[in-house]
């Protein structure tokens, strides 16, 4: 149900027609049926959106804003702002780049720390579990797609065992010395000369 798709077109209507079919009723004293066949708007909807408008301002003069008067059902509340989304998203590409990379988990721990600690309102949820939930996490990945979350793969035995300080150390060693000879290859050749 996360990537739910509209089937029909319902709550589709533009606010401006709403607005339109609430004014004539109100101001005009239009019909409620005479005024959803003219404007094309489910009747019992415009019912309980008159009802709405009229509790909304103060007196029928006085006319609200487009702005401050709403029209059918709430839109879920995002939790972060953009502005913080995109700083965690920055914080986990980053982390990403030094191989530091969270899990889904991680994530939603890490965003649960995060909204505590700016004092954003949480759902209360979260602090039951004390880290974000599913469904954030599933619209988070979703508004922002360059993230590719998943868990990490197990490093093999044999490269664990292999990345010692001696291996290391190896390593360093031989590099010097093919860049000793390179140098020296250089300099004879008179192709290359070091400067002091």
């Amino acid at each position: 149900m996360r990537k739910y798709v509209k089937k029909t077109n319902r709550g589709e209507i533009p606010k401006d027609i709403w607005m339109l079919a609430i004014k004539a009723i109100v101001e005009n004293g239009m019909n409620i049926s005479q005024a959803a066949r003219e404007y094309n708007v489910p009747p019992k909807s415009l019912s309980r959106n008159v009802k709405k408008y009229c509790s909304h301002q103060d007196s029928l003069s006085e006319v609200p804003e487009h702005d401050t008067f709403s029209i059918g059902y709430a839109k879920p509340k995002q939790i972060f702002t953009d502005e913080e989304e995109g700083a965690l998203e920055e914080y986990l590409k980053k982390a990403g780049d030094i191989y530091f990379g969270l899990t889904p988990n991680g994530v939603k721990k890490l965003a649960f720390e995060f909204g505590t600690r700016r004092g954003i309102a949480i759902p209360a949820g979260w602090m039951k579990n004390q880290q974000a939930g599913s469904d954030w996490f599933t619209s988070y990945l979703s508004r922002h797609p360059s993230l590719s979350l998943r868990k990490p793969e197990a490093t093999s035995m044999a490269r664990m065992s292999s990345f010692n300080p001696h291996n290391v150390g190896v390593f360093f060693d031989n590099l010097i010395k093919v860049l000793s000879q390179l140098i020296l290859a250089l300099d004879q050749s008179g192709t290359w000369t070091r400067q002091a």
